[in-house]
Parts: structure tokens; C-alpha cells; sequence
């Protein structure tokens, strides 16, 4: 298909033409959660009609928190803004030791963190976002 658009293009003399495809990566999805007046950046790892699942910096998010969602889809470029509510908080340790495990006396402590990780589902998604949306999952072809 590509080599017929080129073709087209080039006025259809060259078939050696090759046309460059660049691909934009679906995920992560930057966005910012808007949470009584605070902002937190968040990284969508997962988005489909009913939710998201979001890996956030500092923040301390609990279940049943309510906030906004601000975001652009990649690909077709379209901006979301929806309210949504906090169903699941996961949250594991990173960096070099644990709380299990401590780093032995005879290697250096490197700095642990911990790293958030939310289930949020949209509160009441709108017609065009959830357009937006299902536009965007089959252009990914992926199915809920």
C-alpha cells in the first residue's frame, strides 16, 4: 500500500521509491490528574472506555478519589478531559533494597522508592470521549 502511494506521489514512474513510516508509540500516554487544586503527572499504561490504569509520581491517592484526567491521544492528536474516580492504588518498592530484605553491610544501600500505581475508571464519560476512545483502540486494533 505504501509502495502505491509513493507511486502516486512520484507520479508513478519510480516503483523503488520507499516511503518512511514513522510510529508513534500508544503508550505511555502523558497526563496530569487534577485533584483539589493539585497537579500530578501521571504515565497511562493502559486505556480503554471505562478506565485507565496510570502509574503516578508522588501523590497519595486513595480509593474513591474523584479527579480530572487531562490528556492527548498519540496518533489522531485528540485531547481528553474527563473526571474520573480512583477504584485500586498498587503500590510496589524500587530501587535497590526492600523492606523485606535489607542491602547487606558489605554492599552499598541504594535509595528505594516506591512506585504508585492507579485503576481509575471514568466517572461519567462523554459520547465524544468514548468516540475518542474506541476511535483510538481500532486504530490499534485492540479489543476490550
Amino acid at each position: 500500500m505504501a509502495k502505491n502511494a509513493a507511486r502516486k506521489i512520484s507520479g508513478g514512474t519510480d516503483p523503488n521509491i520507499k516511503v518512511v513510516v514513522k510510529k508513534v508509540p500508544a503508550f505511555p500516554i502523558t497526563a496530569q490528574l487534577k485533584i483539589d487544586g493539585l497537579v500530578v503527572n501521571a504515565k497511562i499504561l493502559r486505556l480503554n472506555t471505562r478506565g485507565l490504569l496510570a502509574e503516578i509520581g508522588a501523590g497519595n491517592l486513595k480509593m474513591g478519589d474523584k479527579c480530572d484526567v487531562a490528556f492527548e491521544i498519540p496518533v489522531l492528536h485528540l485531547a481528553m478531559n474527563e473526571r474520573v474516580v480512583v477504584i485500586k492504588q498498587y503500590n510496589q518498592w524500587q530501587g535497590g533494597g526492600s523492606a523485606v530484605t535489607p542491602a547487606k553491610a558489605d554492599q552499598p544501600s541504594m535509595p528505594v522508592s516506591v512506585g504508585h500505581l492507579i485503576e481509575a475508571h471514568f466517572v461519567e464519560l462523554s459520547v465524544k470521549g468514548y468516540e475518542k476512545i474506541a476511535s483510538f483502540l481500532t486504530k490499534l486494533k485492540i479489543t476490550e
